[in-house]
């Protein structure tokens, strides 16, 4: 009897050593996700994701930093940087997310934090779990015409492509607005309502489409206005001409012949009144060109800031 009691031991015990191996991804999140400390800014954050149950346990797990620009660099070095609208990583199963104070880029920290989660999400699905979303991440990615998304995605095939699925798995989930359903429902696992998370990456992209829609309009005004001072200014060199050639001919009418000059001069001075009122079409055009050329700049500015803000390398310069 003490034999079959030794040997049942023996039995439990490899079975709890293989039952602790095949599933101890699930016992180091269930241990994280309740045991490890919790950054009390990344909890903050969470709330304003309106995540599902399990969604808040992959996040717990995952467990969440904002970090300062030197402190994130130093986190996500070994990582490649995102080529979508965020500012985050995800790596040795956790997920940092870069802390940006500008009010104009409200919102970017919420979207990182969600698209960094489905990183997580999809790290731990198994081999035919993938197979079967890569097909319909795919599917849906084709079937998108947005711009930006489009050129999102020729880049990861190009430049990352081991990793296009699941870049595309976290861009899908977090920026675009309609999906196929049976991508909603995946998604509806973690997310109570996605759209709010789509809401948060539309509030801090329109910062940067607004500006580029201002330089777009200022560009085309330039361009115009470029046009019609060039063509101004050719008008004035061919009056340049003619005005000097008319000139000529007067002085030497002045001295020969007094009535043929005196019916010239009023020709002369229509086409000097021409030419001054050239002049002041000219300046004008110009000025208003400069002064184009100054709103412009400075909404480039404002452009390349937001752009700093979202470069932890650059902060920390």
């Amino acid at each position: 009897m003490k034999k079959i009691a030794l040997s049942t031991s023996i039995v439990l015990l490899v079975l709890g050593i293989a039952a602790g191996y095949l599933y101890r991804q699930n016992v180091r999140d269930l241990y994280v996700a309740n045991f490890a400390s919790q950054q009390a800014e990344a909890d903050i954050l969470a709330k304003r994701l309106d995540l599902t149950s399990e969604g808040k346990f992959l996040y717990k797990a995952s467990q969440p930093k904002l970090l300062s620009a030197t402190d994130f660099n130093k986190s996500c070095k070994t990582v490649q940087k995102e080529r979508s609208i965020v500012l985050g990583c995800y790596t040795y199963q956790n997920i940092y997310v870069y802390k940006v104070d500008d009010s104009r880029l409200d919102g970017v920290e919420e979207v990182t934090s969600a698209h960094e989660l489905l990183h997580a999400v999809y790290d731990r699905m198994s081999q035919s779990e993938k197979q079967e979303l890569n097909r319909q991440l795919i599917l849906a990615a084709d079937s998108i015409t947005d711009q930006h998304f489009v050129e999102l995605v020729s880049e990861y095939r190009k430049t990352e492509p081991e990793e296009l699925e699941n870049e595309i798995h976290s861009i899908l989930g977090t920026e675009i607005s309609v999906l196929p359903s049976n991508l909603e429902d995946h998604y509806q696992k973690y997310f109570k309502d996605r759209q709010k998370i789509v809401a948060f990456s539309d509030r801090y992209q329109d910062a940067f489409k607004q500006n580029e829609s201002k330089i777009e309009a200022f560009d085309i005004q330039l361009a115009s206005l470029k046009s019609q001072i060039e063509s101004t200014n050719a008008e004035l060199s061919r009056l340049e001409v003619t005005l000097s050639s008319r000139q000529k001919e007067l002085n030497r009418l002045r001295t020969n012949d007094v009535q043929a000059y005196n019916a010239q001069v009023a020709l002369f001075n229509s086409l000097v009144a021409e030419y001054n009122s050239l002049i002041e079409t000219a300046k004008s055009l110009t000025n208003k060109y400069n002064d184009i050329v100054v709103s412009r700049n400075a909404i480039a500015k404002n452009q390349a800031d937001l752009s700093q803000q979202l470069d932890s390398n650059y902060q920390t310069r």
